[in-house]
């Protein structure tokens, strides 16, 4: 899932580094360009815990998405989409191509020293 995500987010610009670690853990996919920071959690199933981890991403980054398989997002429940809405997270379909299902809405917990840290680990196209 990882290379149609790549590609939507170099079509529009973007920088993109995968696997930066932050914490513990790593953020699948992070995008970069001279006005924001763009993380993206990648994931086959296990929705909630997606949208937990991009809501944490939130702290160091200006936009966060989930993505996930597009034949997976007729199935979920409507709950999935109003978690998401409500943490600010947006939702990114992945098939062949990505395609924004749901806008992210920006950050209002960006941490300045824990962003300014993981700015310094972003290497476009290296894993972190």
């Amino acid at each position: 899932m990882k290379s149609p995500v790549i590609g939507y987010f170099k079509q529009r610009n973007y920088e993109v580094s995968e696997e930066v670690t932050l914490f513990h853990r790593k953020i699948d996919i992070v995008a970069r360009n001279s006005h924001s920071i763009v993380s993206v959690e990648l994931k086959l199933k296990d929705w909630k815990t997606a949208i937990h981890q991009a809501y944490l991403n939130q702290r160091v980054s200006n936009y966060s998405y989930v993505g996930l398989p597009d034949e997976l997002l007729g199935d979920l429940s409507p709950d999935f989409f109003v978690q998401a809405a409500s943490y600010g997270v947006g939702i990114l379909a992945v098939d062949g191509v990505a395609r924004r299902v749901m806008r992210p809405k920006a950050s209002r917990v960006i941490q300045p020293f824990l962003r300014k840290e993981f700015l310094a680990r972003l290497r476009p196209g290296e894993k972190n």
